[in-house]
């Protein structure tokens, strides 16, 4: 490729009106010049400024998605182990709602607390039952049910009139 003159002639007025950085800034002949950042997608690729900015976002989103999955996997862990001690403080209420009156007063120790037999022998119960306060015939009865990570409580209320004495 050849220079023309006039080409010459601008290059000179151009590097004397801003001196000597226009000079060192201006393309070696015969390159394009460079758009710098905002080239974007060209034939010559990314910059390393927009790779790294690039994978900084991966990098977030992907710790992002792994805390989101590991807080999933925690909540599946604890719905694991909490299921299974609704259904046992459920089973340890019905054995309570089949005691008689005078029996739910006064809850004898073996309904009053123990340990689950296996595959339930993490979990342990306690069972409590007395007279409402102030309420003629209205029992409280709770059931707590815990094992090494957590303890699930059933709470309720049972109207059980004393039976009266010689009615036939």
């Amino acid at each position: 490729m050849w220079k023309s003159r006039r080409d010459s002639a601008r290059r000179a007025r151009v590097n004397s009106r801003l001196g000597p950085a226009a000079e060192a800034a201006s393309p070696v002949y015969g390159q394009a010049p460079s758009r710098g950042l905002s080239r974007g997608l060209g034939e010559h690729g990314f910059t390393l400024l927009e790779v790294v900015v690039a994978l900084a976002i991966i990098g977030i989103a992907g710790v992002a998605a792994l805390e989101a999955f590991g807080a999933e996997v925690r909540a599946a862990d604890k719905a694991d182990q909490g299921l299974p001690a609704v259904a046992l403080a459920q089973e340890r209420l019905g054995r309570l709602a089949l005691l008689a009156t005078p029996e739910l007063a006064r809850l004898p120790d073996s309904l009053a607390g123990g340990t689950f037999p296996a595959p339930f022998d993490a979990y342990a119960w306690r069972a409590t039952a007395g007279a409402v306060t102030g309420e003629r015939d209205l029992y409280e009865v709770a059931v707590a049910v815990t094992w090494d990570r957590g303890a699930y409580e059933l709470r309720t209320r049972w109207y059980r009139p004393m039976p009266i004495l010689g009615a036939p």
